[in-house]
């Protein structure tokens, strides 16, 4: 009943003018109004936040929805400056908002469920893959598949239902959301684009992975291991367009495989409790890693006829000094052979299945040429390999 919903919203704007939430009542009135199908109503109640609130984690996503109405309505000039302001803005964390984290208390799993859509931010998802189509020059009409990759929320429907029309894309485009493959999911998103594809090689494929493990903080938890997830895990998002095409300039990906060490199985996830998504992160996942990896690797780049030394380069997901120190024991690198992963981790954490994306646009701008090996762990534990080039 959306005349009642945006009846009791403009009520409470006007019993609560100083409440320091009504950027987001506001946003939500909007919504209202949008689903109502009054479009003009929208549009003001998205300029009054805007104005009154230019700097909460509301006003870059009411700036993107001010850019969609406009671009229904065909102001195209109004939209494309409504997405600059966008671009330009800082994006807010959702551990900024204090109210959901007081110390000893956190909220259900069903609260942070129901919370999901107005906590995650659309506009990382949005923005990364609005620049990988961009960036990419491709025919949008081109894209049959859409491949969203998230481990660290639960939203239905999924992702890219909502980024399809945002992006312009066609209707009937395919999509396979991928949301339980931890960190690997990155690789094993851009493993899935290949196999597409090899079946479609006329057709493109925009995989995305967008990543808030702060929305997994348990305040109430004093354990060391959930004080090790919070210091070690960062929010991210990453994508990319990839195409059949070889001739053009970029990031080829020459071949790509998975290896289930179910011995690892319980050492590397999340359960799931009342207070939300719990990080499980055992300190013999390492190990595991050492004792298995070399085996994996050298068994994938025999189907090149390639060895480890052949290697101009490893782009390893960003999981931590543990696990960068395990490959390069298991797979006898040069101290340095990591540099580029380790300073992504410095920067930015773990990003979850995004990591990958932020340590190949870093060697893609280092200028590191010739062949390399893409490596990713998920939960299973799932070894997560790509051969890749950059040209």
């Amino acid at each position: 009943d959306y005349k009642a919903a945006i009846t009791r919203y403009r009520d409470y704007l006007k019993t609560y003018p100083k409440d320091p939430n009504n950027d987001r009542v506001l946003y939500q009135m909007a919504r209202a109004y949008e689903q109502s199908g009054d479009l003009e109503s929208a549009q003001k109640t998205l300029d009054r936040l805007v104005k009154d609130y230019p700097a909460t984690r509301y006003t870059s996503e009411a700036q993107f929805r001010r850019g969609e109405l406009l671009f229904t309505v065909k102001d195209y000039a109004g939209a494309e400056k409504a997405f600059a302001t966008v671009r330009a803005a800082p994006e807010a964390s959702p551990l900024q908002d204090p109210s959901r984290y007081i110390p000893g208390w956190s909220p259900s799993t069903p609260g942070r469920l129901a919370d999901a859509p107005a906590t995650v931010p659309a506009l990382p998802r949005r923005q990364v893959a609005f620049d990988a189509v961009e960036r990419s020059g491709v025919d949008r009409d081109s894209i049959g598949l859409v491949i969203g990759v998230s481990c660290t929320g639960l939203i239905l429907p999924s992702l890219d239902a909502e980024l399809i029309p945002a992006l312009g894309l066609r209707a009937d485009v395919a999509r396979l959301p991928i949301t339980e493959l931890g960190c690997g999911g990155g690789v094993a998103g851009l493993a899935r684009a290949q196999d597409y594809l090899r079946a479609y090689p006329e057709r493109a494929v925009l995989v995305f992975a967008v990543e808030l493990p702060s929305l997994t903080f348990q305040p109430d938890d004093q354990s060391t291991d959930n004080l090790i997830a919070a210091m070690v895990f960062g929010d991210g998002a990453g994508g990319a367009v990839v195409r059949a095409d070889e001739e053009l300039p970029g990031l080829v990906m020459e071949d790509s495989t998975s290896l289930l060490v179910p011995e690892g199985a319980r050492q590397l996830g999340y359960e799931l409790r009342d207070g939300g998504l719990r990080v499980v992160l055992s300190r013999e996942l390492p190990g595991i890693v050492e004792a298995r990896l070399r085996g994996a690797v050298e068994a994938f780049l025999d189907r090149a006829q390639l060895r480890i030394a052949d290697l101009d380069f490893v782009a390893a997901h960003p999981g931590g000094s543990g696990i960068f120190d395990a490959i390069e024991r298991a797979l006898g690198l040069a101290p340095d052979a990591l540099a580029t992963s380790r300073a992504v981790f410095r920067k930015v954490g773990n990003p979850s299945s995004a990591g990958i994306f932020f340590v190949l646009e870093a060697l893609h701008a280092s200028g590191r040429p010739a062949r390399g090996l893409a490596i990713a762990f998920g939960p299973g534990l799932s070894i997560e390999l790509a051969l890749i080039r950059f040209q």
